[in-house]
């Protein structure tokens, strides 16, 4: 696993052309591809969230004007697994942060549903949902519904945050695909 690393760029350097005043500073080790971000109702600081499958656990930077601020860690599910691909996403308006778990091993694949703290960066109170290889994960504009992709099958899905029920909206078992990333376009369509 890889870790979390940052660059600054300063936009005055080089006559307007940008240049960057540090370059790969490590900021945490052993994270997965998951990383999420969300701008705080301020406009002008950011939440930035990673995985790490080793420590199963969350790690919060909230990045201002003055840099990045002390990590926030939240305790994850306990995984038996140290191996997971998918995503990780926030609701739109930042109540929310979904995490997709794929293990390739049935029974222990989930997408879990956390409540995030915009003040503190914590994240608690996980909603669990048991299915099959979940990858890519997308909240609806007004937050009341999570979009889920999944393979083996090939499937979308809609979790509705209020009921609690998941919808199936496609599913394809003799696909050679999969579903994977999905994400809101500017039309608020996926």
């Amino acid at each position: 696993y890889h870790g979390l690393e940052y660059s600054v760029v300063e936009i005055t350097l080089g006559g307007g052309l940008c240049g960057r005043k540090t370059k790969n500073v490590k900021m945490f080790d052993n994270i997965t591809e998951k990383v999420a971000g969300i701008q705080l109702p301020n406009c002008e600081d950011f939440w930035v969230v990673t995985y790490s499958i080793l420590a199963d656990e969350f790690s919060a930077y909230r990045i201002t004007s003055s840099g990045i601020q002390p990590r926030v860690v939240s305790q994850a599910i306990n995984h038996p697994e140290q191996f997971t691909t998918a995503y990780l996403t926030f609701s739109n308006n930042g109540e929310k942060i979904a995490n997709a778990y794929g293990s390739y091993t049935p029974g222990i694949d989930a997408v879990e549903i956390y409540n995030f703290n915009m003040n503190t960066g914590a994240i608690t109170n996980p909603r669990v949902i048991q299915l099959n290889l979940p990858y890519g994960l997308e909240f609806s504009p007004d937050d009341s519904k999570l979009y889920i992709s999944s393979f083996n099958p090939a499937r979308l899905l809609q979790y509705d945050m209020v009921s609690r029920n998941l919808y199936q909206i496609y599913n394809n078992p003799n696909a050679f695909y999969y579903f994977g990333a999905i994400q809101a376009g500017p039309d608020d369509k996926l």
